[in-house]
């Protein structure tokens, strides 16, 4: 499949917008707006969690089964927390 520049260009384009909009709406809307404060607490956690669970499942999942015992990367995991 051959594009022509101008597709090519318009293609970027599009992926641009797909990407950035999403991102500008939440910070154009609460940059007018006050958040709970509630909110913004709870808002503190989520890059914790995030990153706990991506974490996590890298240490504990192997394959398509939970993996505990004989898992040598659980002792890697608690020598790079402790």
């Amino acid at each position: 499949f051959i594009m022509s520049n101008t597709s090519l260009l318009l293609l970027i384009l599009c992926l641009f917008g797909a990407s950035y909009l999403p991102r500008l709406f939440p910070m154009l809307y609460f940059s007018q707006r006050q958040v709970p404060q509630w909110f913004s607490d709870w808002m503190k956690y989520v890059p914790i969690s995030l990153f706990a669970a991506l974490v996590f499942k890298d240490v504990f999942i192997s394959g398509n089964h939970f993996e505990v015992i004989g898992n040598v990367r659980i002792i890697a995991m608690f020598l790079v927390a402790g």
